[in-house]
């Protein structure tokens, strides 16, 4: 007699319970690990005021912020590399980006403190060394 019949239990057993290696096994998620910047934060904290320190929170939401925008300004320049049909990021997207996505004075200290970095990037790579923009004259004229 066959061991499984139409109201036997056993049949239920077999369709709920897979034979070895039948299903894949459980793989772990694959998450993107974020770099946590709390510990820039607390030692920037007591870089300025060696006196102050500043919450786990504060840190936190600090944390947040650098990512939210460095993911804000990596999304703006890949559409700028795209739309010049270009396959590199270079520092110019990045600092076109950056004038994009700051507006104001805020941009305009951000992009002399990029060309900084430049400057102390360049000679170390045997590149030459980025020379910040200089501004255009002033009329005295007017």
């Amino acid at each position: 007699m066959w061991p499984f019949g139409k109201n036997s239990s056993n049949m239920d057993e077999m369709r709920h319970c897979p034979m070895p290696g039948a299903m894949p096994a459980k793989r772990k998620k694959d998450r993107m690990r974020r770099q946590p910047f709390e510990i820039y934060a607390h030692k920037m904290v007591k870089m300025m005021f060696s006196n102050r320190s500043i919450t786990r929170k504060g840190a936190l939401v600090m944390s947040s912020f650098i990512h939210d925008f460095f993911e804000r300004l990596a999304t703006e320049a890949g559409h700028l590399v795209r739309i010049n049909h270009m396959q590199t990021m270079s520092h110019r997207h990045v600092l076109d980006a950056l004038k994009l996505v700051v507006r104001g004075s805020l941009a305009e200290h951000a992009i002399a403190e990029a060309h900084l970095a430049l400057g102390k990037f360049g000679p170390a790579t045997g590149r030459a060394a980025c020379k910040p923009p200089t501004p255009p004259p002033k009329d005295d004229d007017c």
